[in-house]
């Protein structure tokens, strides 16, 4: 009986140990989940914000829902026609996929998609504990745990977090850490699988964003410094992902049109910059901006750009501090790298991952980016964790660390998180929307000229449309003030901005009546490039608004010259010619507009319009009828109902009532979700 009895209990023992581990992890990963909430809560009341139009909002991809994935699969990343020509590039079909998914599921919510960004950055910071756990398993838990939570508050990541469009951060750094965790196993088991099931995830994190390219480097690192294969054998696997690489970035050029992408000296002047000095001098100016924000994080802004970060050559103290600082590190971890050093890996991981955002390969857009730390600040916080635990003596290579040493350094990380939890919800409410991130951001952005074009000409729209949310004005002169002022500062840091001169332009000609003024900034921009057809659209309408038929008549044609799509040149000129009472050079051009743009009802509803004003009903209506097949029109299809209805055309009087019926239910389907 007693034998029984003690067989009973070592039974319950051994049952109860993988029970005991599956509530740990729980217990850890509800951890993780509180702290992603308790830091990121507040980011479901925000809405859209800068660059969300690009992938979420009103996105027509995105719109078709699930129908979309496979348009999502074979377009570019963003794609999208502006005033200032066609842009179309980069290659990140996951991310929009999941919104595509979401619209289908819940139409466009706004809400939603933050709770989802919440909940993705929780379940990578679970990821990320179970994974540290298991590399450094040698070490005492409380390390890898600590990393993790640091990881998890450091308010850098706030803008990955809070901007929807940068959904496509997190997702390729999940992709990369989870290959990271197969590339082990593989090196553990030799089983292909494995190996197999790393690229996968390496290749959805690549189809997300192109960023986890560092982790090609990261995981012959982490298996040299955690795993027993042999060299010769990271050298091979190296070249498999090289080649997956390789695959991953040339695969899609198959199928997609050409990268069209113009960049601007306002985003990084290193694009246009020849001289080595200059280039390696602006880098390692930017490698030291990196390392204050995660030292110092703050002030934080959605944009950076020329002249934030100076344009300099190495006659500047901070870049030597800089090149003093890093080639230090590097030596460190060069010293300490045969020894298999837990510092030389966290100093390793951190130069690798932020090579490719340091302007030393390729020229940034923006300069820097907080969102280009979001795979460097792990490296980062193994490394301060390291030495903050060592400060106090609590060494992480012991799996037994006193009781008063453990306290000491929890509190220290304590001490650290509060103004961390502060710093980030509040920095979360600044991405509440658009407006309430550029009107914050704008006070440390004095220097940008990027971003002071972005917040004069986003309350110009604001005031053309009538909008003004969170703003008091004393007059519609003080609106415009505004306006002008913040382009003027732009155009004071770099004067060279056609997007700056013509919209200043805009601003005098529209709003201020200002022709003379407008007239001077928009004629500097037609200088700069007389091949965009913007500044003279503008030049047009100062003309006719002076009543200058003819000159406005030249402009015109001249826009059409260089974009023969503007077909809305075509009605102002022959606006013009009604305005000089020359009709029949007015039809004229009505007739040049139907063949240039033949599948258009506009010239069809311009000549119903000129005739019903002469009188002649007959003629109108049929210009009307020719209209409304081209395209439905519910309020046009409506009208002609009316008109056959009163004459007792009962038959034709049915077909437009039909075709009204069916232009409302096209309208209805295509209207988004408020």
């Amino acid at each position: 009986m007693g034998k029984e009895k003690r067989a009973g209990k070592t039974a319950k023992k051994t049952t109860s140990k993988p029970e005991n581990v599956k509530r740990t992890r729980l217990y850890y990963s509800l951890f993780f989940l509180f702290i992603a909430i308790l830091f990121y809560s507040n980011t479901r009341l925000n809405t859209f914000s800068v660059d969300d139009e690009y992938v979420t909002k009103n996105n027509p991809q995105i719109m078709k829902g699930i129908k979309g994935i496979p348009e999502i699969f074979t377009t570019f990343y963003v794609s999208n026609e502006g005033n200032l020509g066609e842009f179309a590039f980069d290659y990140r079909p996951l991310v929009k996929a999941t919104y595509a998914i979401e619209f289908q599921l819940l139409k466009r919510n706004p809400e939603v998609s933050h709770v989802i960004n919440v909940l993705l950055y929780a379940f990578t910071g679970i990821f990320l504990f179970f994974l540290l756990k298991r590399m450094l398993r040698n070490y005492h838990i409380l390390f890898p745990f600590l990393i993790t939570l640091l990881f998890m508050a450091h308010p850098i990541h706030s803008e990955v977090v809070n901007s929807l469009k940068n959904r496509d951060e997190m997702m390729s750094f999940l992709g990369g850490i989870i290959g990271l965790h197969y590339i082990l196993k593989y090196a553990e088991t030799s089983k292909w699988k494995y190996l197999g099931w790393c690229l996968f995830f390496f290749i959805l994190g690549y189809f997300s964003k192109s960023s986890v390219i560092s982790f090609l480097l990261i995981y012959p690192l982490a298996l040299y410094f955690f795993s027993d294969i042999k060299p010769r054998k990271i050298w091979v696997l190296l070249g498999v992902l090289f080649v997956v690489v390789l695959i991953a970035q040339f695969g899609p050029r198959i199928f997609l049109p050409e990268v069209q992408r113009d960049y601007s000296y306002v985003e990084n002047p290193l694009f246009f910059e020849k001289d080595f000095r200059i280039r390696t001098g602006t880098a390692l100016m930017s490698l030291i901006w990196y390392l204050k924000l995660l030292v110092y994080p703050y002030p934080m802004v959605y944009y950076y750009g020329y002249d934030m970060i100076p344009l300099t050559g190495w006659n500047n103290v901070w870049v030597i501090f800089s090149f003093i600082l890093y080639t230090s590190a590097l030596a460190m971890a060069i010293y300490m790298f045969l020894k298999r050093h837990i510092l030389s890996f966290g100093i390793l991981f951190y130069l690798i991952a932020i090579a490719a955002f340091s302007n030393l390969v390729v020229p940034m857009v923006g300069i820097i980016g907080e969102r280009f730390l979001y795979t460097a600040s792990l490296g980062f916080i193994i490394v301060l964790v390291y030495l903050v635990m060592k400060a106090f003596g609590a060494s992480p290579e012991l799996q037994h660390i006193p009781k008063a040493k453990r306290t000491g350094v929890i509190v220290c990380i304590t001490l650290l998180l509060i103004p961390c939890l502060w710093i980030t919800r509040q920095r979360n409410k600044d991405w509440y929307s658009l407006h309430r991130l550029l009107t914050a951001d704008i006070e440390h952005l004095h220097n940008s000229a990027k971003a002071n074009t972005q917040f004069a000409g986003h309350h110009m729209r604001m005031l053309y449309y009538g909008e003004n949310p969170d703003m008091a004005y004393d007059s519609d002169k003080d609106k415009t003030g505004l306006i002008i002022r913040h382009f003027r500062r732009s155009l004071e840091i770099y004067p060279k901005q056609y997007q700056a001169l013509n919209d200043l332009g805009t601003v005098y000609a529209f709003m201020r009546k200002d022709y003379d003024s407008a007239n001077h900034f928009i004629q500097q921009a037609k200088q700069m490039d007389p091949e965009k057809e913007v500044a003279f659209i503008n030049l047009a309408f100062i003309a006719k608004s002076q009543k200058k038929y003819d000159e406005t008549i030249r402009l015109y044609r001249h826009v059409l010259k260089l974009n023969p799509k503007k077909t809305q040149a075509w009605y102002e000129i022959a606006e013009m010619y009604k305005a000089k009472n020359l009709v029949d050079s007015a039809m004229i051009t009505y007739g040049q507009i139907m063949q240039a743009d033949p599948s258009s009802e506009l010239p069809y509803l311009h000549l119903g319009d000129h005739y019903l004003l002469q009188q002649d009903t007959t003629t109108a209506v049929s210009y009307y009828e020719k209209a409304a097949e081209k395209k439905l029109n519910y309020q046009l299809s409506m009208n002609l109902y009316q008109h056959f209805y009163q004459l007792g055309d009962r038959e034709k009087a049915d077909y437009y009532y039909g075709m009204a019926m069916r232009a409302q239910r096209e309208q209805q389907q295509n209207q988004p979700n408020p």
